[in-house]
């Protein structure tokens, strides 16, 4: 089976998450209320979901992500510059009936949270967007032993 690159369309917005700390030392802490995300969704074709595992490679940049299948929280991420890999192969029933949900909050560029220069966007304003979206077929392949 080959690769298959999903249509994820844009966020119509860029919320941030608000700032919440917990804890004795009040560290910054993960929101717990995805209510005010931004949310997209995405159809994924049948055919992409047909290997053994079918990887999706979301390449984002915002925050935080959270994926869903329904009301199904299937995998969430903070962002630090590496794509958010998910097995959708699991999910291949449901996601004929329904798309995979994506809740997001944006990059806030006044955040305390700190994220290496070299990924860290630039500018002044939140940034919130997928780059691309791919599900990459994979199998198990086992050796196969001869008779001497």
């Amino acid at each position: 089976p080959a690769e298959h690159a999903l249509e994820v369309p844009a966020f119509g917005s860029a919320p941030v998450a608000p700032v919440r700390r917990a804890g004795s030392s009040g560290r910054l802490s993960a929101p717990v209320d995805f209510s005010a995300a931004a949310s997209v969704e995405v159809p994924v074709p049948a055919e992409a979901l047909t290997a053994e595992r079918a990887i999706l490679s979301l390449d984002w940049t915002g925050d935080v992500i959270r994926a869903y299948v329904g009301d199904e929280l299937i995998a969430d991420q903070y962002w630090y510059g590496r794509t958010l890999e998910i097995d959708l192969a699991p999910y291949a029933e449901k996601l004929a009936e329904t798309p995979l949900t994506l809740r997001a909050f944006a990059w806030d560029p006044a955040t305390e949270v700190y994220v290496d220069a070299r990924v860290r966007p630039q500018g002044e304003e939140p940034v919130l967007e997928v780059r691309s979206a791919v599900v990459r077929p994979v199998a198990t392949c086992l050796p196969s032993i001869k008779a001497m």
